[in-house]
C-alpha cells in the first residue's frame, strides 16, 4: 500500500468509525417487523437525488425489499455525494463484483467470510467496517454464514496519484 493510500485511510478512519457506530446504534434500535414495501418517502429518495432533508431507513424494510427483488444488491439512497445499498451473499456463494471507480465502505451486519483486497486476505464478521479504495480488486470469498452488508459509495472523484 503506497503512502498516499495510507494517508487517505488515516483521514477516513474517524469517519468510518463514526459511521460504523451510528449504523450499529441504528440497528439496535430497529425492532419493527419487516413490511412488504418501503414507505413512499423512502422510494422518493431513491428517485430524487437532490433530496437533502434526511430520512430514516428501517433495516427490516430494506431486507424485505432485497428478498423480494431476488437480487444480491438493493440500492436505497442516492444523493449527489453518496450512494448506499444493502448487499447479501449466501453461505457458499460467489461474489462476482468488479473494481469500482469510487471509494466504498462496507459494514458487516451479519455473516462471516473471507475478504481479499488487492491480494491481502482478511476474515470479516458482524460489526466489521471495511474500506476499499477506488479501483482496488476486492472480493468476499469462503462465505461461511449468509452475509448481509451495508455499502456506502463515495461520489467524490479519487485524486490522481502523483507521478
Amino acid at each position: 500500500m503506497d503512502s498516499n493510500t495510507r494517508a487517505a485511510m488515516k483521514e477516513l478512519l474517524p469517519w468510518l468509525l463514526m459511521t460504523a457506530l451510528t449504523v450499529s446504534w441504528m440497528l439496535d434500535l430497529n425492532t419493527q417487523a419487516p413490511s412488504a414495501a418501503l414507505p413512499a418517502e423512502v422510494a422518493a429518495l431513491m428517485t430524487e437525488p437532490g433530496t437533502d432533508t434526511g430520512a430514516v431507513f428501517k433495516l427490516a424494510d430494506l431486507v424485505a425489499q432485497l428478498e423480494e427483488s431476488g437480487r444480491p444488491y438493493l440500492p436505497f439512497l442516492t444523493v449527489p455525494t453518496l450512494r448506499t445499498g444493502l448487499y447479501a451473499l449466501p453461505a457458499g456463494g460467489v461474489d462476482r463484483q468488479q473494481p469500482h471507480g469510487k471509494d466504498e465502505v462496507y459494514y458487516v451486519i451479519k455473516g462471516r467470510s473471507g475478504m481479499t483486497i488487492d491480494g491481502e486476505k482478511y476474515t470479516v464478521g458482524p460489526g466489521d467496517v471495511i474500506f476499499v479504495a477506488a479501483q482496488a480488486e476486492h472480493r468476499f470469498h469462503d462465505i461461511e454464514e449468509d452475509l448481509q452488508l451495508l455499502v456506502f459509495f463515495s461520489e467524490a472523484e479519487p485524486e490522481a496519484a502523483e507521478e
